[in-house]
C-alpha cells in the first residue's frame, strides 16, 4: 500500500509516499480502507517534531480518517467488514491506503455522511467537544465567548 512518511522531522517538503506491508490487525484493532484523511493542526506540529508526543522516525502521519472496515482483530464486536467508518487513531498512520486502529476509536457513519466530510471532522469537532462539555461543562443557557473561530476547532466550537 502506499503511504506518506516522515522519515525526518522538518517541513512538509521532506515527506514522501512510500510503498509499505500491508497492515494487519491485531488483537482488539480494526483494518480500515482508508477513503478520505483530515489534515490538522497537531499533523504540522507532528511531522515538524513540534508535537507533545514524538513517533519513533520513520512514521506515517495522520490522526484521523474514513472509509471501510477491511478486517476485523480477534475479539472485536459490534463492526463488520465493509462497514463505513471514522476512526481517530491514537498511533497515526492515516495518511496510507489502509489502517489499523483500536475498535473504541472507529465509529460507524450514517449513510448520509460522506467520506470526505467524515475523515475531516473528528479531531476538530472531538476537540472542541472536549474543551466545552467535558472541560468547561458548558451548559443550555450559558453564553461563550469564541474569539478565535478561523480554524476547525473554533468553528466546531461556534456550531
Amino acid at each position: 500500500m502506499e503511504a506518506i512518511v516522515c522519515s525526518e522531522f522538518g517541513p512538509v517538503e521532506n515527506l514522501s509516499i512510500q510503498e509499505l506491508p500491508d497492515p494487519v490487525p491485531n488483537a482488539g484493532d480494526v483494518l480500515i480502507h482508508v477513503n478520505a484523511i483530515g489534515v490538522n493542526f497537531p499533523d504540522a506540529l507532528l511531522v515538524r517534531g513540534l508535537y507533545q508526543v514524538k513517533p519513533a522516525l520513520p512514521f506515517t502521519p495522520g490522526i484521523e480518517c474514513a472509509g471501510t472496515i477491511a478486517a476485523l482483530g480477534e475479539g472485536v464486536e459490534g463492526f463488520l467488514v465493509g462497514d463505513r467508518v471514522a476512526a481517530m487513531s491514537p498511533r497515526f498512520g492515516t495518511y496510507s491506503g489502509a489502517v489499523t486502529v483500536p475498535a473504541s476509536h472507529v465509529y460507524a457513519l450514517p449513510d448520509e455522511l460522506d467520506f470526505d466530510h467524515a475523515g475531516a471532522m473528528l479531531c476538530a469537532h472531538g476537540t472542541a467537544y472536549h474543551a466545552l462539555v467535558q472541560r468547561a461543562a458548558l451548559r443550555s443557557g450559558e453564553t461563550l465567548l469564541v474569539t478565535g473561530a478561523a480554524g476547525g476547532t473554533g468553528l466546531a466550537a461556534v456550531q
